[in-house]
């Protein structure tokens, strides 16, 4: 089940994962980038019609997202190595640096 699907009930989250992790605490991060990043991504993978479709739903989905709130915490767009440590520290699994 996606972050998305979820937003009418937190808890749903956990449950899709539980089936996979038994007795864990699961912690949902957002990772979100510049749409213009976005954008050039999308760019560098698909073209036509599914490029444009992507386009036009950029917009609507960050929305989604930021309106369904199931996620423990959002992280923006930096160097692959201070995302990773600040994911790391959010979730508790090593100490903020």
């Amino acid at each position: 089940m996606s972050a998305l699907g979820a937003r009418s009930c937190r808890g749903a989250v956990p449950l899709a994962v539980g089936s996979l992790v038994r007795d864990c605490e699961v912690q949902l991060c957002r990772l979100v980038a510049p749409a213009e990043i976005v954008r050039e991504r999308l760019r560098g993978r698909d073209d036509g019609d599914r490029l444009e479709r992507h386009f036009t739903r950029l917009a609507q989905h960050e929305a989604e997202h930021e309106a369904a709130g199931v996620e423990d915490s959002v992280v923006n767009e930096r160097p692959a190595n201070e995302v990773a440590q600040e994911v790391l520290a959010k979730v508790a699994w090593v100490k903020s640096m």
